[in-house]
C-alpha cells in the first residue's frame, strides 16, 4: 500500500468514526465511498458520500486536512448531513472546511479575549497572575505524552493530575493551573507573523512562522491570589519550553514577538540555577533613529508594571540593551514599581530621570528613562 493510498484509509476511517459518534448519526453508515478530493489552504481533502441506511439519499462528508504524506488531519471532519451532488461536490465541502476554519478561529478569539480582559480588569495582577502565548505549529497536533514526558524530565515533576477535555490539557503545578488548548488553525488575524517581523535575532522568523498551520494557547493562572506573578511566570516559561519541544513546535508567540525554540529552551535553563528566565518573559525591542537609538520593553505589563522606553541615546544598542535588561530584571526580582518623577541609576552617578508619556514605540503609556 503506498503513502496516498494510506492516507486514504485513514481519511475514511476517521469519517467513518465521526459518523458513528453519538452526536452525528450514531452508527457506521450503511454504505460510504470517497467520492473525490480536493486541496485547500495547503492541506489535502477527501470527500466521502455515504447514505444512513438502504433507502436514504448520498450525503456528503469530508475529511482533512492533511499535508503531504501525513496520516493525521488537523481535526476538519464534518458533515451538515445534507444530500450529495456530484456537480457541487467541491464547493460544498470547501464550505464545510472554511465554516469549521471560523469555528476555530473565533474560538481562538474569544480565549485571547478572555485573557486580555482578565489582565485588563485584575486590580491586582502580580498577586493573581496570568500569562498566555502561542506555541505555533506545522501540523494540526498536539503529542499529550511528548510534552508530559518532557515536562517530567525538564523539572524533575511527577504528574499527579492530568485532564484531557475538548483539544485541551490541564494540571495543577505548584498552586497554578496550567492549560493548554489545542487550536487547528492558525494564530488570528495574522499577529503570529506580524510579531515575527521583530525577531531581530532570529533571520528566518517570518519564513517559518508564515508555516505554521496551527497553535497550542497556552495559559498559566495562580490559583493563590498571595501568589507572586514571578513565580507564575517561571511555571509559565517551563510549560512553554517542554511544549517547544513538540516535534512539531516551530515557533512561540508571546510579548510582541515569536521566540526560536531552541533559543527560548535554552534560555529556561537559567531557572534550574534558581535565576529568572528573563529573556523568556521580557522582549527588548532596539533600533535606530535619526535621533539616536531607541528601545523599549514588553513584557513587564504581565508583571503589572509600566513598559520601559529610551529614546535618542547615544548609547550602543548593546549598552542600551543591558541597561534595559538590568533594569527589567531589577523591577521583577525585587517587585518594584518606577514612578515619574524619580530618577534610576546603577552607580553613583548615574541619575536618570523618569518620565511617564505616550509610548513610542508602543501604544499605551511608557515610562521613559532619560539617557
Amino acid at each position: 500500500m503506498n503513502i496516498n493510498e494510506e492516507q486514504r484509509t485513514a481519511a475514511y476511517n476517521g469519517m467513518v468514526e465521526w459518523l458513528k459518534d453519538e452526536h452525528e448519526l450514531g452508527k457506521e453508515p450503511y454504505r460510504i465511498t470517497l467520492a473525490t478530493e480536493f486541496d485547500l489552504h495547503n492541506l489535502h481533502y477527501y470527500v466521502f458520500k455515504y447514505k444512513k441506511n438502504a433507502f436514504s439519499k448520498w450525503m456528503l462528508g469530508v475529511c482533512g486536512g492533511y499535508e503531504e504524506n501525513e496520516l493525521t488531519n488537523c481535526g476538519h471532519v464534518f458533515s451538515d448531513m445534507e444530500e450529495y451532488k456530484d456537480k457541487t461536490a467541491v464547493a460544498d465541502a470547501t464550505a464545510i472546511v472554511e465554516k469549521i476554519r471560523k469555528y476555530y478561529m473565533d474560538l481562538a478569539r474569544k480565549d485571547c479575549c478572555k485573557v486580555v480582559e482578565n489582565e485588563n480588569t485584575n486590580t491586582d495582577s502580580k498577586k493573581k497572575g496570568i500569562f498566555a502565548g502561542f506555541v505555533l505549529l506545522d501540523t494540526c497536533e498536539m503529542d499529550v505524552s511528548r510534552f508530559k514526558n518532557s515536562f517530567e524530565k525538564d523539572w524533575e515533576y511527577e504528574f499527579t493530575d492530568f485532564d484531557i477535555k475538548n483539544e485541551t490539557l490541564s494540571f495543577t503545578y505548584n498552586k497554578c493551573l496550567v492549560m493548554a488548548s489545542m487550536v487547528s488553525v492558525p494564530v488570528p488575524n495574522g499577529e503570529a507573523v506580524k510579531n515575527a517581523e521583530t525577531s531581530i535575532m532570529w533571520k528566518e522568523a517570518v519564513d517559518v512562522t508564515k508555516t505554521h498551520v496551527a497553535h497550542i494557547i497556552l495559559t498559566v493562572v495562580a490559583n493563590d491570589k498571595n501568589m507572586d506573578a514571578k513565580d507564575v511566570a517561571i511555571i509559565f516559561v517551563k510549560a512553554a519550553s517542554s511544549l517547544l519541544k513538540l516535534k512539531n513546535a516551530i515557533g512561540f508567540n508571546y510579548c510582541g514577538t515569536v521566540f526560536e525554540p531552541h533559543f527560548y529552551i535554552n534560555a529556561a535553563e537559567i531557572i534550574k540555577d534558581g535565576d529568572i528566565p528573563l529573556l523568556n518573559l521580557v522582549y527588548f525591542g532596539i533600533y535606530r533613529t535619526r535621533a539616536g537609538i531607541n528601545g523599549y520593553t514588553f513584557g513587564l505589563k504581565y508583571f503589572d508594571k509600566k513598559e520601559i522606553e529610551v529614546i535618542g541615546t547615544e548609547k550602543t544598542p548593546n549598552e542600551l540593551n543591558e541597561f534595559l535588561y538590568d533594569i527589567a530584571y531589577y523591577v521583577i526580582e525585587n517587585d518594584i514599581t518606577l514612578n515619574p518623577g524619580e530618577t534610576i541609576g546603577f552607580t553613583a552617578e548615574q541619575k536618570f530621570a523618569i518620565t511617564l508619556s505616550k509610548g513610542i514605540s508602543l501604544e499605551e503609556n511608557t515610562l521613559k528613562i532619560g539617557m
